[in-house]
């Protein structure tokens, strides 16, 4: 089933699954660039102390960054990726157990996924390019 996120919460919409797995998106406004975006991860990797494995990997024609960790019962998988001025993050997070399963499932799921854009306010023409 599908829960919204909190107002409060981080994630925009989290889908829960069996066996305690779920599948949660954030997307945000950003002026960012691909490589911006690569820096700021391994930024937040050396704030966290933490080793998340980072890849690459390709939402549909969109390149991204892919990530993994260990979380105490978990496996966590998580592509972020931009496209034009909206970031994505995508994070598929299930029992270690079922990880080696799911994670061609998530990936081949991200397929499926379709993002948009910024749809200028009525009445606002569209910024220059």
């Amino acid at each position: 089933w599908v829960r919204p996120a909190q107002a409060t919460g981080f994630y925009d919409v989290v889908f829960q699954g069996p066996y305690g797995m779920d599948l949660a998106i954030q997307v945000v406004a950003t002026n960012q660039t691909f490589d911006q975006l690569v820096d700021k991860l391994r930024q937040v990797e050396r704030n966290l102390a933490a080793d998340t494995h980072m890849d690459f990997a390709y939402v549909g024609p969109h390149r991204a960054v892919k990530r993994s960790v260990q979380l105490f019962r978990s496996r966590v998988l998580m592509l972020d990726f931009l496209t034009g001025d909206l970031a994505h993050h995508v994070q598929f997070s299930t029992p270690t157990e079922f990880y080696d399963e799911y994670e061609p499932v998530f990936l081949r799921l991200m397929e499926t996924y379709r993002p948009g854009t910024i749809l200028p306010a009525p009445g606002v023409p569209p910024a220059a390019p």
